[in-house]
């Protein structure tokens, strides 16, 4: 039996080295990936609602957008010119912001697509960069009417199983379900998805649940002659009621007054919306800007408006973060912050501007 040690193979001091800038290296990539991530707006709105034709001008030329198709944040699409030349397309939609880009090449308006949706989202706006001599051209695109317009509204009816409903439908294929069943009361957020004619309203999250319930979804439904109806279902379209109409002998000009169905439901949610609203001002006007942006958060996944809501947030830290660096003459923490939030509550090609500078 040999008394000598069993000798060990070292590793090429080359390895060591990869291995130990490898260790030290990876937490840090892995924390900065999850921040970039967690920093991106959130969706507001269904991005389906907009697949269809947007007609508008580019380059002083009367162009119609076409969105193909939206999954996961991924957008098909396609420009078709008066020329009868068609530009294809794909990019991205994440919060207010659609982001373009050319798939193949030609040299017939080869660049980037950035721009934003206005309030309602009926208007997409924006900025083309030419990716070779960097020169820029403004567009804008308006939505057709399309036939999906005709979900949007406020609708009332019965579905089995839940009692008494009130379904809002917005125009970006977003709303809130309110319902009342054996005295109790609940409502949620829903997102409407439309195919071949028939709607599906899918529940997302609650607003207010009573114990033991669960979403209600709508299921291929059908929009006729002022009705939403399906499988276990028919809601019909809301409209003022008309008081009874008055006449005189004298047949005097005859007076009408119109009155809104009361909803208590739409009431106290609006009454919640408006006391956080009031808190996020005081915070704001406090400088407590963190706690602003939390509540402003809050309000606006309450509300039926909650893309308003967040837009004229976001223009409040904006605007103040602005003021902060002309008076400055640069970019403190506080400014940066203030962008930050902005941008998270509606990002805009101004906001990421300055945030370019503040880095």
């Amino acid at each position: 039996m040999s008394n000598s040690k069993e000798q060990v193979p070292k590793l090429p001091i080359v390895y060591i080295v990869i291995a130990t800038i490898v260790a030290i290296v990876a937490p840090f990539v892995i924390v900065h990936s999850y921040q970039a991530i967690s920093n991106q707006p959130p969706n507001e709105h269904n991005d389906s609602f907009i697949i269809g034709s947007w007609t508008g001008t580019f380059d002083k030329q009367n162009v119609t957008l076409e969105f193909l198709s939206v999954e996961n944040g991924r957008i098909e699409a396609q420009i078709a010119f008066p020329n009868n030349q068609t530009k294809k397309m794909s990019g991205t939609i994440r919060g207010n912001l659609i982001k373009l880009q050319n798939v193949v090449a030609n040299n017939f308006y080869d660049g980037d697509y950035s721009g934003t949706f206005n309030a309602d989202t009926t208007v997409y706006s924006g900025i083309f960069k030419n990716q070779k001599s960097n020169t820029t051209l403004s567009f804008k695109f308006e939505r057709k009417n399309v036939k999906q317009n005709e979900i949007v509204g406020v609708w009332k009816g019965r579905y089995s199983g839940s009692g008494k409903v009130t379904l809002t439908i917005n125009n970006d294929m977003t709303g809130v379900f309110d319902f009342e069943n054996s005295g109790r009361t609940g409502s949620y957020k829903v997102s409407v998805d439309y195919s071949n004619g028939l709607y599906s309203v899918i529940g997302k999250e609650w607003i207010k649940r009573p114990s033991g319930f669960a979403f209600v979804n709508l299921n291929k439904g059908e929009v006729k002659n002022g009705k939403f109806s399906g499988m276990g279902f028919e809601l019909e379209k809301t409209t003022p009621t008309t008081s009874p109409v008055k006449t005189t002998q004298t047949m005097s000009p005859v007076k009408t007054t119109t009155q809104e169905p009361v909803d208590e439901e739409k009431k106290k949610r609006d009454a919640e919306v408006n006391k956080i609203l009031n808190e996020a001002k005081s915070a704001f006007g406090n400088g407590k800007h963190d706690d602003a942006f939390n509540l402003y958060v809050q309000a606006s996944t309450k509300s039926t408006n909650g893309i308003a809501i967040k837009r004229d947030a976001a223009k409040l830290f904006f605007e103040k973060a602005k003021g902060l660096i002309n008076t400055l003459g640069e970019c403190d923490e506080t400014a940066k912050t203030l962008l930050q939030y902005a941008n998270k509550l509606n990002p805009s090609n101004d906001i990421n501007t300055l945030l370019n500078l503040c880095d």
